[in-house]
């Protein structure tokens, strides 16, 4: 299991279900990093303004384990509607803040480079949609918080489904 820390939720699912097939696994999950080669979030790109480069040494020592010793499948898993529809992505040399639909073509783009370098590696890849759907992200809502707007309360499903289309269509294209 690779991706970000929302991949990281899948991570007991993931070991139980290899553990039932007699399989070995691995989790490799990086907060803020979704394992999109050539995707910059405003988590990488703050890092880069201090010096850091936190989430591409995490891509290239990920793939260089995977190349060097392929596993069966990879499952990969990311914060795909937050990323999409909220946060200033970019792409290798496209920079800026692109609208919504902009970052779905820059999603779409990784994730094709992504599978496409795992692939060509032997390595079949599973992808997993980012699920659940928050209207304001937990990460703002303590513990307390949580119990009163804007943190509580449901999101109707036709307006989930709705807003998370963008990012599935770049993952199904």
């Amino acid at each position: 299991l690779i991706g970000d820390s929302h991949a990281r939720h899948f991570s007991e699912p993931v070991v139980r279900a290899g553990n039932e097939l007699a399989l070995d696994g691995t989790v490799a999950t990086k907060l803020g990093c979704p394992f999109l080669l050539g995707i910059e979030t405003p988590f990488t790109r703050e890092d880069r303004r201090e010096g850091d480069k936190r989430c591409q040494p995490f891509y290239e020592s990920v793939l260089a384990g995977l190349t060097a010793d392929p596993p069966d499948v990879v499952v990969l898993a990311g914060a795909t509607t937050m990323s999409v529809e909220e946060l200033a992505l970019s792409y290798r040399s496209d920079v800026g803040e692109p609208n919504a639909d902009v970052r779905a073509r820059f999603w779409q783009a990784a994730l094709d480079d992504t599978v496409g370098r795992l692939e060509a590696a032997g390595i079949a890849v599973a992808l997993v949609h980012d699920v659940p759907y928050f209207l304001v992200s937990p990460v703002s809502c303590g513990r307390l918080r949580s119990f009163v707007d804007p943190c509580a309360g449901t999101v109707d499903a036709d307006y989930a489904r709705a807003h998370r289309q963008r990012g599935y269509d770049a993952e199904d294209a």
